[in-house]
């Protein structure tokens, strides 16, 4: 495993789950990975697979993961970004970017550096 981690940890959470709970995040993690490279991947259709309305979904990650669905899907990102660097999956940041449904690599890069506290192109290097 590469020595930068994510600040929060969503398996530590899952850990501390009952299995009821665990199986529906489990299942919303399965459809945000299979839906990764999706611009319009966001809380709505997650909402719509979770069964519930957006605010309810925002109450529920709220209450079992201390998160919001918006970072539950960016969170599940960034770690298929930090696996697809450290195996060398793509020669580029904006080809990443691309694959995990970021319109902007400007906004990706933004978004692995709060998460990670380094550059992608600089994860790369390490």
């Amino acid at each position: 495993m590469h020595p930068i981690e994510m600040k929060t940890s969503l398996q530590q959470h899952l850990e501390n789950q009952p299995n009821y709970i665990k199986n529906q995040a489990l299942r919303l993690i399965q459809f945000i990975q299979s839906n990764i490279s999706n611009t319009g991947l966001g809380v709505l259709e997650l909402a719509l697979e979770a069964g519930m309305s957006e605010r309810q979904l925002y109450r529920w990650m709220q209450h079992h993961f201390n998160t919001t669905p918006n970072l539950f899907i960016r969170q599940i990102k960034m770690e298929r970004a930090r696996r697809l660097l450290e195996v060398g999956e793509y020669s580029t940041v904006s080809e990443l970017a691309y694959a995990l449904g970021y319109k902007q690599p400007a906004y990706f890069t933004q978004v692995f550096e709060h998460s990670f506290g380094v550059k992608p192109i600089d994860f790369k290097r390490c």
